[in-house]
């Protein structure tokens, strides 16, 4: 086998935005941890988190879905193999002072509030699993994404097909005030998120000067939608 450069890992090892391979959506983040990735997956070496902002609009998503190789259909988006010969054609707007820390700032925070909404899910699905004796919530099966389950008759459900078990009649009520509570600080997280991401995306379409016309176009062309975890 031959053995790879020494100079990659240098660049792991230092601030960088990553990506992954096949997405549906924009999912570019900034990695200041030195970790590594075991699936494929490219990255930028920068921490520069107006460029984040940039990468992660929806006029640079836009871009990518007339570059990039489609390559199938999931949940009606389609998902792009995003090479780093399509990456490279990607328009980079000149920002103004204020656009560069405006965007900065956005991008820093959406950051900061989807690494809470994240460690949120992860607390509730760790409840479930002490509270009913599972090993582990695959991404695959609906319990993963409990802040979408109906009500504590539904989570129930879930919790009894995944783990033969389900929510006892006694302690309904009880969950279902948890079950709204943690699904209300979910949609608050998120509806902050999508705040943010509306304002970063008016400045990303200010930076390239686009019309009122040509943002609607971009914004009905990329389906997915705000605040998407």
């Amino acid at each position: 086998l031959q053995q790879p450069q020494m100079g990659i890992f240098d660049k792991f090892s230092k601030p960088k935005i990553w990506w992954a391979e096949i997405s549906k959506l924009p999912r570019f983040s900034i990695e200041d941890k030195g970790l590594y990735s075991n699936n494929k997956c490219y990255f930028i070496s920068s921490d520069k988190y107006d460029l984040l902002a940039i990468l992660q609009s929806r006029l640079t998503w836009f871009c990518l879905s007339q570059l990039a190789t489609p390559l199938r259909l999931r949940a009606g988006l389609w998902q792009y193999q995003l090479f780093t010969q399509f990456m490279e054609r990607l328009p980079i707007p000149e920002l103004s002072a204020k656009q560069e820390s405006d965007l900065a700032a956005i991008a820093e925070e959406i950051t900061r509030l989807a690494q809470l909404r994240y460690q949120h899910h992860e607390d509730m699905r760790r409840t479930i699993l002490s509270e009913f004796n599972g090993d582990d919530i695959s991404t695959r099966v609906a319990l993963y994404r409990w802040w979408e389950m109906k009500n504590e008759k539904a989570l129930s459900d879930e919790i009894k097909r995944r783990f033969g078990q389900e929510i006892p009649l006694g302690t309904r009520s009880e969950w279902r005030r948890f079950l709204a509570d943690q699904q209300a600080e979910h949609q608050r997280l998120t509806d902050d998120i999508i705040d943010l991401e509306i304002h970063m995306n008016d400045i990303v379409y200010d930076a390239f000067n686009l019309t009122p016309e040509e943002r609607q176009l971009i914004e009905e062309t990329t389906k997915y939608p705000y605040g998407e975890v």
